[in-house]
């Protein structure tokens, strides 16, 4: 795949996070380094590029921008005082927040009917909804995008999850006493157009 010309989008609402400092010393692919050290920084905008995972421009306190911090080393700042030392390193692998990569150039939202809702998942992950990156690759057809839902949990991972599988907690229209079966719902891939 060639370069996708706009990689890059600003968030909407920044949000204030922590990234582990041994990130920036060039460690990130050595766990064992980690040492509960998180330097506070503003998630300011996002780059999507496809095949990548969903990263980050991140404002830091010293007055530095550090951009394309890997989804999987942002955590969200409401976590502060909670993040301890991670013996596997499990939590920084991008499977672990992060299904699907990006396909191209983002396109950031909020929607606001899921403004601060809470979200689940099959597994019963919970978070809290921040804003939606629709990622997309001109030329690559039906499959060339993705609905990225950008959430945080009280772990303080920052997710990027398809539609598929949440569960959306929206109380002024969503009724938990509607049950519906959905095991057997696949993902639409058809592209409907007018001709």
């Amino acid at each position: 795949m060639t370069n996708c010309k706009m990689p890059n989008a600003n968030i909407p609402e920044p949000f204030e996070v922590l990234v582990p400092k041994f990130f920036f010393e060039g460690y990130y692919r050595d766990y064992q380094r980690f040492n509960e050290e998180f330097l506070e920084g503003l998630a300011i905008g996002v780059t999507a590029l496809p095949g990548q995972v969903l990263s980050f421009h991140v404002l830091l306190r010293n007055g530095a921008l550090w951009s394309r911090v890997p989804i999987q080393y942002v955590k969200h700042a409401s976590a502060r005082g909670k993040l301890t030392s991670v013996s596997s390193g499990a939590s920084f692998l991008p499977i672990h927040v992060q299904r699907w990569d990006c396909q191209g150039s983002p396109h950031i939202y909020i929607h606001e009917a899921l403004r601060n809702c809470t979200v689940s998942d099959e597994q019963g992950l919970v978070g809290t909804y921040l804003f939606t990156v629709d990622t997309t690759y001109p030329g690559v057809g039906e499959y060339g995008h993705k609905t990225l839902n950008v959430i945080h949990n009280a772990e303080g991972d920052i997710l990027a999850l398809p539609n598929t599988g949440l569960f959306w907690n929206a109380p002024a229209f969503v009724d938990r006493t509607i049950h519906i079966n959905t095991e057997s719902w696949k993902p639409i891939s058809k592209i409907w157009s007018v001709g």
